[in-house]
Parts: C-alpha cells; structure tokens; sequence
C-alpha cells in the first residue's frame, strides 16, 4: 500500500471514530509500528491530524496558513520548483502564472530571453516581471489581502476571454483521489478557467502538498499535464501520478 492510500485510510477512519490508536491502526494497515508511526507524523506536519498519546485525532480542514508563514516554509524547494520550471517555457509562449509563494520564486528567475507574454491574477508575480522584458496582463477582480491576489466575478469574466500555451497553477493540497485542492473557492473557480483555456497546465507544489486535501476541488490530476515539485516526494508517490499520464519534474535544492 503507498504512503498516500495510508494517508487517505487513516483520514477516512479518523473522519468515521474521531480518533484512532497506533494499535489499530498497525491492524488496519499491516504496517508496523514505526510505519504508524511516521505516517502519523508526516501527516500532523501537514495538518491532517493531531498525535495524541497513544494514537491521533481528527484535524479538520481549516484556514491555509499564513502567506507570511508560507514564504519561508520549504524555501529552498519552492526555489528549486522555479528553477526546474524554467525548462517548460520557450521564446514567444503566451503562460499564466498564479498567484502563490511558490509562484513567486518561479517569477523571480523568470528572465526570458525572448518574447513572452504573462497573464497573472497576482501583484507580487506582475510587479517582479516589471523589471523583465516580458508583457505582463493583470486579471482584474477582487484583491485578497495579505495574498496580494485576485479572483471573483470581474478577474473570471476576463479569464474567460485569454488562451494561454501553459496555465502554471498553485495548489493547497495534491493527492490521487480527490486531484488539485484549493482552500479558496473563488481561486479555485479561476484557476479552472484558466486551465480549459490552456493548451497545457502545470502545477508547482512542492512535496508538503502531497497526501493533503484542502478545501475545495480545483481538477482532477488527469486534467494536469505536469507537475513540477521537489526531490521529497517519495519514488512510490511519483509512480502512481505517473500511472495516470501525469509528468512529474523534481527539482533539486541547490548547495
């Protein structure tokens, strides 16, 4: 059984008791101890449970963190994401690039050599290709603060009117059930948009993301393309996106 189909048993049988000891869930999986173990660990890190004493309970879905908290989490593999991303763009292309803290490192080495157009609902991705020789198209729509975003009617009704060679979208959560989650219905209403106007979608997620159901459903992972995240996504996990047609790109952490 992979990572990730444990991850989803774990959570349906949290969801159904609210709580479950590490003996049961040894029974339940046919792993051992220290499997249960580490799963339940990795899967507080992603704020899917709580550990208690002797076993874990149900974390809801709640409130993505902070943008100020997701800047600096996993860094060096949002840069390595970026940098790895580069190799998906060629002089001319028209791209859409969303909003997101990983989306903004992608933006900060984005330097094309030749022309390249860039539709964007975010602020902070048009201003830091200001200083590049792209064109840089802003949606419109309502501002999310803190987010510096935009979405809702006004950034959706000009979407619908934009066809791109490569829509790069963010996600809240990835996993093989329920595809690309989003904790923003409005963000998600956009990004599929965009998506069915674009010749190809990539996702930029780093390996977090990973096993993680966020609020609401964006697309199914067989309407993605490629999905470039970091070297932490487990072999096991890239073999099953890959079973579905899904490229995965791994970026590698420089130094």
């Amino acid at each position: 059984m992979l990572q990730e189909q444990r991850f989803e048993l774990i959570r349906r049988h949290l969801e159904e008791h609210g709580s479950l000891a590490v003996q049961d869930l040894i029974q339940l999986l046919g792993v051992s101890r220290e499997t249960v173990r580490r799963d339940l660990r990795q899967m507080e890190q992603k704020g899917l449970l709580t550990k208690v004493h002797g076993g874990a309970v149900l974390k809801q879905v709640g409130e993505e963190p902070s943008y100020e908290v997701r800047t600096v989490s996993h860094r060096a593999e949002k840069q390595a994401i970026g940098r790895a991303a580069l190799s998906l763009i060629a002089p001319g292309d028209t791209i859409y690039l969303d909003a997101g803290t990983t989306m903004l490192e992608f933006a900060k080495v984005l330097r094309p050599a030749g022309s390249l157009t860039v539709f964007t609902n975010s602020i902070t991705v048009a201003a830091t290709l200001a200083a590049t020789s792209a064109k840089v198209y802003v949606t419109g729509g309502l501002l999310r603060d803190g987010e510096m975003s935009l979405s809702g009617a006004i950034a959706n009704h000009v979407t619908e009117n934009f066809f791109v060679d490569t829509a790069f979208i963010s996600a809240g959560g990835i996993t093989i059930e329920h595809g690309v989650t989003d904790y923003h219905v409005e963000e998600a209403e956009l990004r599929r948009i965009i998506v069915e106007r674009a010749a190809r979608a990539v996702v930029l997620a780093d390996h977090s993301k990973f096993g993680v159901t966020a609020f609401t459903r964006v697309v199914p992972l067989t309407a993605v393309d490629v999905i470039v995240t970091d070297a932490g996504l487990p072999e096991e996990e890239t073999e099953a996106i890959c079973a579905l047609g899904v490229e995965v790109i791994r970026g590698e952490v420089s130094g």
